[in-house]
């Protein structure tokens, strides 16, 4: 549930003829947005695809100094029903970074369909982060109302949307016999894992309260869907308990801790009031619900050429001329470059060097923590075992060089506030697993709160048990899964400015 949300999508394919899949629709836009400093975003083209929403655009960066596009996940798309479209990244260039005096192709991808009849969207850049009016921003905000004109939304039916950029769409609902059937696809555009179906809390109802159970496939029962991830299966419910009427309600995890309204949610909560088709008889339904994950596009920031300067000062991005931004002759020519992409190896002796000395820049001691940035800061995830090992709640001493890398991080960025977050695996009550998660957050808050130097943020610390997993605690044949249960116990430690 940072980065930028989760879409469902309900459907019958296996009931009918499948439809071939809808071509993408693209409108021309003739944007150009520029920041007092001199960054400028020249928009081109909406694509309106199945899953996400892509913006192609030029991008110029004539200013001294590197500049970011998406700071912290900021960056995101809302529509005229306030549904939130969240970037999708590039794994290898989360903040979508810019190096000074360049220029760039950008494909801008947000995730969830657009909705059928929408007239506009409106496009946030670093917004609540950057500003829009300080020429020294090196991540400059932008907001711009983009006019749809026609494009056709490629939504298959009813839409809601979460505050996390969750967004479910369903397009049909039928039952034959004693079953009702549902095709989803969920894709996930968040920074962390989503549960769709926690506990069996995805099911039907009707207006009597009777529930209809889902018979979730085996390997994925809860419906976990990654991060940066898209969930395509075809659910299988048994709808004897219901009353035949035309109407049904579907929800998602009903009962659990998940809510409907918590922007950091990763158990999303929907109530959605749906028709019912009625097959004819005899139509058979398949014996099994099925899964699979699939990767969603992710967005892209190619370097083409070096954006011009006089004396130092900025100036406009060559190559950009009016609203549609064409590039020059020698942007053309130039090689792209992903603006991700690692430096030319440093000789070898200074590799060597540098591996034997302690980490001491942020940038150091984010590698070495494998942090990554998400909307809701900076996060560092460290598993359990490592920090506690055999003991319940007591930290052992092998932990201390991780933890000290921990605290000088948090040193050398001054977060307003750290929150620690335990998480367990599935093993045990969940009373016992919420008890033990609470103790480990505070037992790392407490070290760290002690060992950080200099300005000294909030912690907050807090313990979620079981009910957050980001991988299977057993494999399809119900059996152990050693390695999922190790991944699930982990401490989250997130750094906001």
């Amino acid at each position: 549930m940072g980065r930028a949300g989760v879409l469902l999508r309900l459907g019958f394919a296996c009931l009918v003829a499948a439809a071939p899949p809808a071509r993408s629709q693209q409108l021309q836009v003739e944007r150009r947005l520029v920041h007092p400093g001199g960054v400028s975003i020249t928009l081109k083209h909406i694509e309106a695809r199945r899953d996400t929403i892509v913006l192609f655009a030029t991008v110029g960066n004539p200013t001294d100094r590197a500049v970011s596009l998406d700071r912290a996940g900021s960056t995101a798309i809302e529509d005229g029903a306030h549904r939130t479209h969240r970037l999708n990244p590039p794994l290898d260039n989360p903040e979508l970074r810019l190096p000074p005096h360049a220029q760039a192709n950008a494909s801008l991808v947000f995730v969830g369909p657009l909705a059928p009849g929408e007239r506009e969207l409106t496009l946030s850049i670093n917004r609540g982060v950057g500003t829009a009016d300080n020429p020294y921003d090196d991540a400059p905000a932008f907001e711009a109302t983009l006019p749809l004109d026609g494009l056709k939304g490629s939504a298959a039916g009813n839409i809601v949307g979460h505050p996390d950029g969750v967004m479910l769409d369903v397009s049909r609902l039928a039952a034959a016999g004693s079953g009702c059937l549902a095709s989803l696809v969920a894709t996930n555009g968040s920074d962390r894992t989503i549960v769709l179906n926690q506990n069996r809390s995805l099911v039907l109802s009707d207006d009597r309260g009777a529930l209809a159970p889902l018979a979730a496939p085996a390997d994925n029962t809860e419906l976990v869907v990654p991060a940066g991830s898209r969930l395509d299966a075809e659910l299988l419910f048994d709808c004897r308990a219901l009353s035949g009427a035309g109407e049904v309600t579907l929800a998602t995890n009903r009962g659990t801790a998940g809510t409907a309204d918590n922007p950091y949610e990763t158990l999303p909560v929907f109530s959605l009031r749906l028709p019912v088709e009625q097959l004819p008889e005899g139509t058979a339904l398949p014996q099994r619900s099925q899964a699979a994950v699939l990767p969603i596009a992710r967005s892209s920031l190619t370097e083409v050429a070096a954006a011009a300067t006089a004396g130092g000062s900025p100036s406009a991005a060559p190559g950009v001329t009016g609203a549609t931004g064409t590039a020059s002759a020698a942007a053309t020519s130039a090689a792209p470059r992903p603006t991700g992409a690692k430096p030319a190896a440093e000789p070898e002796a200074s590799a060597e060097r540098e591996a034997k000395e302690p980490p001491k820049t942020a940038t150091q001691l984010e590698a070495t923590l494998h942090a990554s940035h998400g909307y809701h800061g900076l996060q560092v995830v460290l598993p359990a075992d490592a920090l506690f090992g055999s003991a319940r709640d007591t930290l052992d001493t092998a932990a201390d060089p991780t933890l000290a890398n921990v605290a000088a991080l948090i040193a050398a960025l001054h977060p307003r506030e750290v929150i620690v977050a335990g998480h367990t695996d599935s093993n045990g009550s969940e009373a016992d697993n919420l008890s033990l998660s609470k103790a480990r957050a505070e037992a790392v808050a407490a070290w760290l709160e002690t060992h950080v130097e200099k300005r000294r943020p909030r912690f907050v610390e807090d313990g979620y048990g079981r009910t957050r997993p980001v991988a299977p605690n057993h494999k399809a044949d119900g059996s152990d899964n050693p390695e999922g249960r190790a991944q699930n116990r982990r401490i989250e430690i997130t750094l906001r400015r």
